[in-house]
């Protein structure tokens, strides 16, 4: 037999990290979000608050993250997630941390 607590430990301990970590996102009076391959796969609630949009559309296979973006600014975003892409660092990227 294998024993496999030590491994049983870490996963809780990863579990309830990822918790804490959602508590304090929802909790952020900013806006917060994680796009991958293009889609929003988690989005806090001072986004609805802001945007207006309900999580349940943000998380939609149809929704444009790009929408949430001034028309102004859609440039620049652009840019940004490229060379973010490409592991390039980008003149914008203050704007963003």
């Amino acid at each position: 037999n294998i024993d496999i607590t030590g491994q049983k430990l870490a996963e809780k301990k990863v579990y309830e990290n990822q918790k804490l970590l959602v508590e304090f996102a929802n909790e952020s009076p900013n806006m917060i979000f994680i796009i991958k391959s293009g889609q929003i796969v988690y989005a806090n609630k001072k986004i609805q608050d802001v945007t207006g949009y309900q999580l349940e559309h943000i998380y939609s296979d149809d929704f444009n993250p790009f929408s949430m973006i001034a028309p102004g600014h859609i440039n620049v975003v652009t840019d940004f997630w490229q060379n973010i892409e490409k592991g390039e660092k980008n003149r914008h990227a203050n704007a963003f941390y």
